[in-house]
C-alpha cells in the first residue's frame, strides 16, 4: 500500500481535534460543573436552614396568626379579584403572587382588581 499524505494529515487532524475536545471537557467543564454542583449544594442546605428557622419561630400560635394575617393581606387583590368574578382573575393573581411584595406591584394588582365604572358582574 503506498505512503498517502492526505490519511496521515487526517489523522493528524483527527488526534488533536479529539485532544482539543478531551482538553475542553477536562479544563473547563468540569471544574464548571464541580463548581456548579457545590453552589448548588450549598443553597440546598442554606434553604433548608432558613426553612427550618422559619417555620420554627412560626410555630408559636401568635405568629402564626400574624404570618395568616399578613398572607391574607398580601392576596386582598387576587381574592377581590376572585370573589367579583373578574374577567381578568388569573392575570390578577399572577401579578399579585409575583410583584406583589414590591407596593408598586400590589397596588397595580389592587387597582386592576377593582371595578369600572358602570361594569357589571362577569363583564
Amino acid at each position: 500500500m503506498p505512503f498517502d499524505r492526505s490519511r496521515l494529515l487526517n489523522l493528524l487532524v483527527n488526534v488533536v481535534a479529539v485532544g482539543l475536545v478531551v482538553a475542553v471537557v477536562y479544563y473547563i467543564l468540569v471544574p464548571v460543573v464541580g463548581f456548579l454542583w457545590s453552589v448548588s449544594v450549598a443553597a440546598a442546605t442554606d434553604g433548608y436552614r432558613w426553612a427550618v428557622e422559619v417555620f420554627t419561630y412560626f410555630a408559636r400560635w401568635d405568629r402564626a396568626l400574624f404570618l395568616l394575617l399578613g398572607l391574607v393581606v398580601y392576596l386582598v387583590p387576587a381574592l377581590l379579584a376572585f370573589t367579583k368574578g373578574h374577567p381578568n382573575r388569573r392575570g390578577i393573581f399572577a401579578l399579585n403572587l409575583l410583584t406583589g411584595w414590591s407596593v408598586i406591584g400590589w397596588a397595580l394588582a389592587l387597582v386592576w382588581s377593582l371595578p369600572g365604572k358602570g361594569a357589571t358582574e362577569g363583564e
